[in-house]
Parts: structure tokens; C-alpha cells; sequence
């Protein structure tokens, strides 16, 4: 009886990476008796009415498959603001760190007083060194983020820093990857890699292994 279940799941499992939900009839029905088994389970937050969850799960197959990311990580990993999609920090962080793009997982830089973040890593094509702007403490002041209710920016401004420049970094060099978007591969290396990673003796050299 286990054995059955676990075939079964595998071939669910099997089933959303090869689904193309409205790329017809029959995908789109398969699809929906998904998004009602994701709808019935207690492992996935659900916001909504049963059928904006159940049309959530089927947009979230064919993300799945146009992004090879397991539907289980995207249920997980997405949130909705003002009708927005987002992800969390630790999804963005993953799904770079495992893309294969970057020659080393995203590494931070804090400056002395640790009120300002930088995240950044080489492109494994050329070398190039890849950085986002430094994200402060003072920015997310200013943005409201320690009025949240609930907000961890007053306990753990560290990991706080580290989410937020995980976000743009993602967002300004692997959109592609949560987006379901081939990267485009440059014919040309850029010939000037000469930057050096921490040149900055501002900046103090963190890597976070997780995600």
C-alpha cells in the first residue's frame, strides 16, 4: 500500500513537470484535479477562496514547468501583495545559488558598522563581477520597514539586510530564472574582469551558505 502511494506521488510528481496547463483540454482538466489535491493540503499556507486557490495552483503548474522548480518550492516560496507576485529572500537566494550562472554562491558585504549590505558573485561565463547597490539601514527606515507590524528589521537587521539585497540582486541578474525566460548567453566576454571581490577595506566579506 506505501509502495502504491509513493508511485503514485512520483507520477503526480512526473505529471506537473511535463504538464502544459493551457496548452490544451486535457492538460488543463489533469491540471485542475491537481490544484484541488494542492488546495486540500496542510503543507502549503492558503489565502483566498477555494477557487482562487485552485486557479493559483493551476498558474503555479505551469510556472513549475516552464521554470523546472518543483510546485511544492513555489507554493511555498510565493506571496501575492496588491496583486503583485513575489517570492520570498530565500527563494531568490536559491534559485541563483543553484542555477549554475554564478562561478560562487551569493556572498555580502557589510560595512563596518554593519548598517549597509552588498550582495554579489561572478558571472561563470565571463568572470564578471556582478553587485548590487548597497542596501542601508537607513533606506528601510525611511521605506517603512520597522513600523511593520510583526517586522524583524528591529531584532535581526543582519538577516534583514541579507534578504533584502538577495531580492535585488535577483532581480537585476537572474529574473530570467523565476521568470521561466531562456538566458540570453553573450557571444563576446567582457575583456575587463580585473575587479577584485572585497577590494573595499569599507566593507567587511560575509557568505551565507544556506539557500
Amino acid at each position: 500500500m506505501e509502495t502504491q502511494s509513493l508511485r503514485q506521488k512520483a507520477q503526480t510528481m512526473q505529471q506537473v513537470k511535463t504538464l502544459t496547463p493551457f496548452g490544451s483540454t486535457e492538460d488543463f482538466e489533469t491540471a485542475q484535479r491537481i490544484g484541488k489535491l494542492i488546495n486540500f493540503s496542510s503543507l502549503v499556507e492558503q489565502d483566498g477562496s477555494p477557487q482562487q486557490r485552485i486557479a493559483n495552483a493551476v498558474v503555479l503548474q505551469d510556472l513549475a514547468r516552464t521554470t523546472n522548480i518543483s510546485i511544492f518550492t513555489l507554493a511555498k516560496s510565493v506571496y501575492i501583495v496588491h496583486g503583485k507576485v513575489g517570492f520570498s529572500a530565500e527563494f531568490y537566494r536559491g534559485i541563483c545559488n543553484n542555477s549554475g550562472e554564478f562561478q560562487h554562491k551569493m556572498r555580502f558585504r557589510f560595512n563596518e558598522d554593519r548598517t549597509s549590505c552588498v550582495a554579489y558573485t561572478r558571472d561563470s561565463f565571463d568572470g564578471e563581477l556582478l553587485e548590487t547597490p548597497p542596501y542601508t539601514i537607513e533606506q528601510a527606515r525611511k521605506e517603512g520597514l520597522f513600523s511593520k507590524s510583526g517586522s524583524k528589521w528591529t531584532s535581526r537587521p543582519d538577516m534583514m539586510l541579507i534578504h533584502r539585497v538577495s531580492f535585488m540582486f535577483a532581480t537585476m541578474y537572474a529574473s530570467h530564472l523565476y521568470l521561466g525566460f531562456e538566458k540570453f548567453v553573450q557571444g563576446v566576454a567582457d575583456e575587463d574582469t580585473s575587479l577584485v571581490v572585497g577590494d573595499n577595506p569599507e566593507y567587511i566579506n560575509v557568505e551565507i551558505d544556506n539557500g
